[in-house]
């Protein structure tokens, strides 16, 4: 399988090279477009993700790419998003009534998974 998400690992590199004052691309600042065509991930990396979650009982009309292919959408319970990431979620409440649901374990994924996902 491709990298989840193509040129991820020069990120850092690309970054520098607009930020050196030394650097002939010094300030050369990228447009949108340019960043979604460099780190867009592949259309094998979505269909794994999207099989995943369809062959877990969540229903192909909740799940979507976001409109600058950077993301999946998915529209789940919080029950269901437990069951998808083998974790639980709670409220948590401070003094001040402000809320934080926050994961209660490790996410745990299959193989296929772990390599068509960067960040989660």
């Amino acid at each position: 399988m491709d990298s989840p998400q193509p040129n991820l690992d020069s990120l850092e590199s690309y970054l520098l090279d607009i930020a050196d004052p030394e650097s002939p691309n010094y300030g050369k600042h990228w447009t949108p477009d340019q960043i979604k065509d460099a780190f867009r991930p592949s259309k094998e990396s979505f269909e794994v993700v999207h099989s995943w979650l369809a062959s877990d009982g969540v229903d192909r009309t909740r799940i979507e790419l976001s409109d600058n292919g950077q993301y999946v959408r998915v529209n789940v319970s919080v029950a269901e998003a437990e069951g998808l990431l083998a974790t639980e979620y709670y409220i948590y409440q401070q003094t001040r009534a402000a809320l934080i649901t926050l994961p209660a374990g490790m996410v745990t994924t299959f193989r296929s998974m772990f390599l068509a996902i960067s960040i989660l």
